[in-house]
């Protein structure tokens, strides 16, 4: 009997700890009628992964988070 085992991969108990850090800022009016903000999303561009998999077909298969993400917001309320 031949059996055949493919390797399994689980990011959460392979990958080592990893810390994300966001900011954000911003201004209002006192009305709350126009904000502006800037953001950044994993500020530290810390590369980690999200999701893996491993299967004889596909082989093994990790999807990584978001790279560092920055941005400007601007709100108007009608």
């Amino acid at each position: 009997m031949i059996r055949f085992s493919a390797p399994r991969v689980i990011p959460d108990a392979s990958d080592p700890g990893y810390w994300l850090v966001n900011a954000r800022i911003g201004v209002k009016i006192p009305d709350d009628q126009y904000s502006i903000a800037i953001f950044a999303n994993n500020l530290f561009n810390t590369a980690y992964t999200t999701f893996g998999s491993s299967s004889p077909a596909t082989g093994t298969q990790d999807n990584w988070g978001n790279p560092r993400v920055i941005g400007a917001e601007f709100d108007a309320k009608f």
